[in-house]
């Protein structure tokens, strides 16, 4: 009963070849190695059959446009034409509106600029109001003039600590 329980499939262990096996042999095809499969080929190109198939091109090219001569047909490309030309039509209207607001502003740029001053003095002087007439004097010939630099007097502002207070600051910034 041994026997039953065992896969019928299975290998036996105790095969004859226990050495090592090495890589599979190369594979040979009619002949050949599985290299030369890998290479690639370039096409053979028969020069005097080009020429002939673009001798024949070239003829039926030249017999069509002769007969539409014949005829009278006008070509189809000018017919192609007429929706290239309203689309040109349309961008260049585009192209004129946004020229036409350039030209605008670029015209009235001065009198922007010096509105622009005005509203900019306006604002500095709302905000200097308690300053004095001598530094909102000082301040507008600056802007005004930047070439002319004036001096500017500046206030020290003193905080008094107490001795407690600068040791402990002095303490977190010195390490010890």
């Amino acid at each position: 009963m041994a026997d039953v329980d065992e896969d019928p499939y299975a290998l036996s262990s105790d095969s004859e070849d226990d050495e090592p096996k090495g890589p599979p042999p190369k594979i040979n095809i009619e002949g050949r190695a599985k290299a030369a499969l890998t290479e690639t080929k370039e096409a053979v190109v028969d020069d005097k059959r080009l020429e002939e198939l673009n001798e024949l091109k070239a003829k039926s090219e030249i017999a069509k446009i002769k007969k539409d001569f014949i005829e009278g047909n006008i070509k189809k490309e000018e017919d192609g034409e007429k929706p290239i030309n309203e689309e040109r039509e349309k961008l260049t209207a585009i192209a004129k509106e946004t020229y036409s607001k350039f030209k605008d502003k670029f015209e009235k740029m001065p009198e922007t600029l010096e509105q622009n001053l005005e509203e900019r003095l306006k604002s500095m002087e709302k905000e200097l109001t308690g300053v004095g007439k001598e530094n909102l004097a000082n301040i507008k010939g600056a802007f005004e003039n930047p070439q002319e630099q004036t001096e500017i007097e500046r206030e020290a502002i003193v905080v008094e600590r107490s001795e407690a207070d600068k040791k402990r600051i002095m303490s977190t910034f010195v390490k010890v």
